[in-house]
């Protein structure tokens, strides 16, 4: 059949209705295409953040949590830092660690953040960029020579993690 034939045999009202229907179909397709991944993503960060707050022992904590948010705005300043990053800044924070707990407590204070690029200059245009968390930061902005200074500080220390 024709699709004249067909619209003639349906009914004009009948057409309209499966194409809105068809449309909306799309529509809703297209948007879950799109929300599904970041609501999934979403639960990916939370259980991240669980297995860190759940693998922190009290006890073995040796800063305040102001420090660790101190330590974790010092962090995204010297990330953000006018002329590049200030890895001096960032081997001072990892410094002040004693212990693995005291890292996860690191990672925990200083959460997902934004690069200040995105917040004062792509943001306004529309341009994208994710929220990372430490581990994320660390690997995109410091080379190989400078993760390897970070991890010797930390096994200097006796705390058992890489970056």
């Amino acid at each position: 059949m024709k699709s004249a034939e067909i619209i003639k045999k349906l009914g004009s009202k009948q057409v309209i209705i499966s194409a809105v229907v068809i449309f909306i179909i799309i529509i809703l397709a297209v948007l879950l295409i799109k929300f599904v991944p970041k609501l999934l993503k979403r639960s990916q960060e939370e259980k991240e953040k669980d297995a860190y707050r759940s693998s922190i022992d009290p006890q073995k904590v040796t800063l305040t949590p102001a420090d660790f948010v101190s330590m974790a705005n010092a962090l995204d300043a010297a990330f953000n830092y006018v002329f590049g990053t200030d890895e001096e800044v960032i081997y001072s924070v990892f410094e002040r660690l004693n212990t693995k707990d005291d890292l996860f407590s690191l990672m925990d204070a200083f959460g997902r953040k934004r690069s200040d690029v995105y917040t004062r200059v792509l943001a306004p245009i529309g341009a994208t960029w994710e929220e990372a968390d430490l581990t994320r930061w660390i690997n995109d902005e410091l080379d190989s020579s400078e993760k390897a200074k970070v991890n010797q500080i930390l096994a200097s220390k006796g705390i058992a993690f890489k970056f």
